[in-house]
């Protein structure tokens, strides 16, 4: 029995780079978030800053949604030249 191709309901990013994250992803899926906190006077039980949630994909009764949190400690642990090029060479960049 074959299995069908996997889905993923949520993919969530944390991020010391918040805005610029928020940008770029919004100039990616040509799309606005459908949930954006940028006003919180703390972190939240998350961790998280602000956050920010993009509906990627609708099949009802499923749906695909992207999360950006902002998470100033995870600055300078992930090293993002992997993922530059891989943009990069999508995009043509």
């Amino acid at each position: 029995m074959a299995l069908g191709i996997p889905r993923l309901s949520e993919i969530v990013i944390k991020t010391a780079q918040f805005a610029v994250m928020r940008e770029w992803y919004e100039r990616m899926l040509q799309a606005k978030p459908f949930f954006l906190n940028t006003d919180a006077k703390g972190p939240s039980w998350t961790g998280a800053w602000s956050i920010a949630f993009y509906r990627l994909h609708v099949d009802y009764p499923y749906t695909q949604v992207l999360g950006l949190f902002e998470v100033p400690q995870v600055q300078g642990k992930a090293d993002g030249k992997l993922v530059n090029q891989i943009v990069r060479e999508k995009l043509g960049g």
